[in-house]
């Protein structure tokens, strides 16, 4: 095995002359483009596991994926659980995968949507609430 370890003769040497010696803070920061991704992938994930087109396979799929990001997807699926632009597909899917997640966001997600005007979010927010097996839900 060869470990090689800095000379102690690189250390005597004078620095190279075009060695910037302005400190970082004196450096003007760049302007650096900011750019957004086009498409959120977990809710492309909702998406395609809510897709009535695919085959139950294919959707199952997707749908595992998105239950392996684990809390990384809570946000997006509470968002699109709430949203009254996204589809019953959509807002089913979200309530299902509220109900694998859990967490207490997923759980006051959920007893949110048992309020909604919208029957889907109601029956979502059943269905993802009886996978939780929550004790703040019993009441609800």
């Amino acid at each position: 095995m060869l470990l090689l370890l800095p000379s102690l003769a690189f250390a005597e040497e004078e620095p190279p002359a075009d060695l910037r010696t302005e400190s970082a803070d004196q450096e003007a920061v760049p302007d650096l483009p900011v750019y957004e991704a086009p498409l959120d992938p977990v809710r492309e994930l909702i998406a395609q596991a809510a897709n009535p087109r695919l085959p139950e396979a294919a959707a199952q799929k997707h749908f595992n994926q998105l239950i392996a990001l684990g809390a990384l997807a809570l946000p997006t699926a509470a968002q699109v659980f709430r949203d009254p632009e996204a589809t019953d597909y959509e807002a089913w899917v979200a309530a299902r995968a509220l109900g694998h997640l859990g967490g207490d966001g997923a759980v006051n997600t959920l007893l949110q949507g048992l309020k909604a005007k919208r029957i889907i979010t109601r029956l979502g927010a059943v269905s993802g609430l009886e996978m939780l097996k929550d004790v703040r839900s019993v009441g609800a």
